[in-house]
């Protein structure tokens, strides 16, 4: 298996921390998906700089090394979200109406698998409902595009 380098701190990121066996699923699922992943092993905190962090990762397994924390960043949505963004402000009608650029918040939460990606959008009173639409369907339209697959979110009922 190839390791790809990443680094290890950036926005938008979420850290992910779990059990080892979860910890290892989830990192085989980015890796599948080809997401962007840091991955965290233990005596990477005993260090006190880059080159030894990487060091310390590299001595671990490659198969199964000893995790205590995986990072994801979602690079693509936020290029996508910002070219979004872009084709919004290059809207005359649109952009009189936007206070600041649409951009992505990174990946608010992990959710059943999935990752939750926060955006911000601020628009004058009155004209939030046109605004949000033109987002939304931007980036509806992106993902359609560039084969990301909206999943829409589990319903958990209480059980009986």
């Amino acid at each position: 298996m190839v390791e790809i380098v990443s680094a290890l701190l950036g926005q938008p990121i979420m850290i992910f921390a779990a059990d080892r066996p979860a910890l290892l699923r989830a990192r085989r699922q980015v890796q599948e998906r080809n997401l962007t992943c840091a991955a965290y092993v233990e005596a990477m905190f005993s260090t006190g700089h880059d080159a030894a962090n990487r060091e310390a990762f590299r001595v671990e397994p490659a198969e199964e090394p000893g995790l205590v924390g995986v990072a994801l960043a979602a690079v693509k949505v936020r290029k996508l979200f910002k070219k979004v963004g872009q084709d919004i402000a290059a809207d005359p009608e649109l952009s009189a109406d936007l206070l600041d650029p649409f951009k992505s918040q990174g990946v608010g939460a992990v959710e059943d698998g999935t990752l939750v990606i926060r955006a911000k959008l601020k628009a004058r009173r009155g004209s939030n409902s046109r605004s949000r639409k033109a987002v939304l369907t931007g980036a509806q339209r992106a993902f359609r595009e560039n084969g990301i697959v909206a999943v829409p979110k589990p319903l958990s009922l209480p059980e009986a």
